[in-house]
């Protein structure tokens, strides 16, 4: 009976034990190298006497993949108790940067140049203290696998003097989560091609987003403009996938490109704040109907024929005060305003504005018009853009809707097409084989950077009587001189 009570102790010990351990496996990372990395201070106020305490900033790596980086201990000579304030940089590594998976940064600390942590190529994780000041320039440059930079309760993202670094975060593939962005002015192409980004927080106190800032963010579909916003630059949130948007009151000028190609932006409402709107500004949404004050005086946009560049896809229905410069601009367009009878060519077809997706990819169809917005899989070897959607035309692959297709090799574009949106097959580094059946194109309908990137050793088959014209335009929109080029 006493070794059954053993028995059943020893076991339950043994459990106890393991959760334990389960629960608390990092306390039991064992540290496999250690070193400095900086200086610092903690700044001490004792009775009658205050000074420096002057320590070295220690950095441990565990097994587990953990850097931690923080002041070094204090000196037996002072007491914690007097503790002020502590201070430190972090100026050089010396650990291995392959083994780091995740940084773990103490409060005070700061980098001083903006290589510490770059192309360490396994780093996936990065929390910083609520007090750790200003990120640099392209702080995590190369580091291809990160997806998280966290903070402390409290921690906003800020750069120096209120500025995000231009391109700070630029191409973060894997990037989610990112804290509270606290800047009064977002920098240009702060994270541009962010493309796993889903979700930010702007504060108030942002009075500006620069040019392609949060472009070609695929996933960002949910973010909300603060209050304090008065500037929006040039395709800010161009090839987002924004549903709805309430532009603040203080914005004056919507710019080009701003919100184009959004496939699944159904609402916006603009402020009375708006004066001008600029061309392509909502190019390629599924909006059915937009609200447009009486003080707007501008609205850019060019029509070429067969495509155009305004601000809206022909079909949105246009809400504007009788006799404003808003509804006399629809009407002179070809736009219809709200409480007018709209022209239906045929009554009977399903030609409303809508995005449709197939095993081809996504859609956005426009009356008798169709644009190709994005592939069904991103990882392609060979993609053939269909001449019909739902018995509609594609006219139409819009910007960056094959951008950063890294595995692609051929693409075939039908003969309808008669516009291609910048950056539309943007660093497809692999794409060798392109074959154009088209015979629309021109140097106003091909967008900028449209096949820049693409491989230099790349075969482009087109119509013959093209050849020497689509030569002179494609190679000014990206292609290299090797590129051949067949009739």
């Amino acid at each position: 009976m006493k070794a059954r009570k053993l028995k059943c102790l020893y076991v339950f010990v043994l459990a106890v034990l393991l959760l334990f351990i389960n629960t608390n496996m990092t306390a039991f990372a064992a540290t496999v190298a250690k070193g400095t990395c900086g200086t610092g201070s903690y700044s001490i106020d004792a009775a009658y006497n205050s000074y420096d305490e002057h320590v070295d900033v220690v950095w441990t790596l565990d097994d587990q993949g953990v850097l931690r980086i923080r002041l070094d201990d204090l000196p037996e000579r002072s007491s914690a108790a007097d503790v002020a304030g502590q201070s430190g940089t972090i100026t050089e590594y010396a650990w291995d940067s392959s083994k780091v998976r995740s940084v773990v940064i103490g409060s005070g600390l700061r980098i001083s140049n903006d290589s510490i942590f770059m192309n360490h190529k396994n780093l996936e994780k990065v929390t910083l203290p609520k007090d750790y000041g200003y990120l640099g320039e392209r702080p995590f440059a190369g580091c291809d696998k990160l997806t998280e930079i966290k903070g402390e309760t409290g921690y906003v993202l800020k750069g120096f003097y209120g500025n995000t670094y231009y391109g700070a975060f630029e191409k973060h593939y894997s990037l989610k989560t990112i804290p509270p962005i606290a800047d009064s002015r977002i920098q240009e192409r702060a994270f541009f091609d962010c493309s796993s980004l889903n979700h930010v927080v702007l504060l108030e106190g942002v009075t500006a987003i620069g040019e392609n800032a949060f472009s070609n963010c695929r996933s960002l579909s949910d973010v909300k403009l603060p209050s304090t916003l008065k500037e929006l630059g040039w395709s800010a949130f161009n090839c987002c996938n924004l549903k709805e948007l309430v532009i603040p009151k203080g914005v004056t000028e919507i710019p080009a490109d701003c919100f184009s190609a959004n496939s699944n932006l159904k609402s916006v409402t603009i402020p009375d704040s708006v004066t001008r709107i600029g061309a392509s500004a909502f190019q390629f949404c599924a909006l059915k109907e937009i609200k447009l004050s009486k003080y707007i005086t501008s609205i850019d946009g060019t029509d070429w024929g067969d495509i155009n560049s305004y601000p809206f896809d022909k079909g949105v229905v246009i809400d504007a005060p009788a006799g404003s410069y808003a509804a006399k601009w629809a009407k002179e367009h070809g736009f219809t305003l709200k409480g007018e009878k709209k022209t239906v060519v045929n009554p009977t077809a399903d030609n409303a504005k809508k995005t449709v997706k197939t095993k081809a990819g996504t859609f956005t169809i426009n009356g008798k018009e169709a644009a190709f917005t994005a592939p069904a899989n991103k990882n392609a070897v060979s993609l053939s853009i269909p001449a019909k959607v739902k018995g509609v035309k594609v006219t139409a692959i819009a910007p960056s809707a094959c951008a950063k297709m890294k595995k692609l090799k051929k693409v075939t574009i039908p003969s309808g097409i008669t516009k291609i949106g910048k950056k539309a097959f943007y660093n497809c580094s692999k794409l060798k084989s392109i074959v154009i059946k088209t015979k629309k194109l021109t140097s106003k309908s091909v967008g900028t950077k449209a096949f820049k990137g693409i491989n230099k050793k790349a075969v482009i088959k087109c119509p013959k009587a093209k050849k020497a014209s689509y030569k002179k335009i494609l190679l000014k929109k990206g292609m290299k001189k090797t590129v051949k080029f067949k009739g």
